[in-house]
């Protein structure tokens, strides 16, 4: 799990909010918020809930949820706040259509191609499983 925040601060740098602000990761992370890393998904027994792939850093306003804003940010174009959480249309389809399964293994994939990209980069050979069972899920 280190390893895969590592790789996610740095690919992932500045993440911006839906009203355009963007999201201080390292100084939520080093202050403790229990919120910085949201699930996307919050219903119950969702297969993959606890993936990072089910995660987001992202302030929302009061009463809105992540899989909220995110359909909203879609709907309005707003990529380039998509982009900065590395969050493709393509998944977001998958959260309209309450397929919160679908949505995280989409993520998963994209995600785990992202880190595989960065992995060679520094010359090292990536894993031939793309994808594995994420450790505990502590907040």
């Amino acid at each position: 799990m280190r390893a895969y925040l590592l790789w996610d601060l740095q690919t992932f740098p500045e993440r911006k909010n839906p009203d355009g602000g963007t999201a201080n990761v390292l100084e939520q992370l080093a202050t403790a918020h229990s919120e910085t890393y949201r699930h996307v998904i919050t219903q119950s027994r969702v297969p993959g809930a606890s993936s990072p792939a089910n995660r987001i850093v992202m302030t929302t306003p009061a009463g809105v949820s992540i899989r909220q804003a995110l359909i909203r940010l879609a709907e309005d174009g707003r990529t380039d706040i998509l982009d900065s959480h590395g969050v493709s249309l393509a998944s977001i389809e998958h959260l309209k259509a309450d397929e919160f399964t679908e949505f995280i293994l989409a993520r998963q994939h994209e995600l785990a191609a992202k880190e595989r990209q960065f992995i060679e980069s520094l010359g090292i050979k990536s894993a031939d499983k793309e994808v594995g069972e994420a450790d505990i899920d502590t907040e």
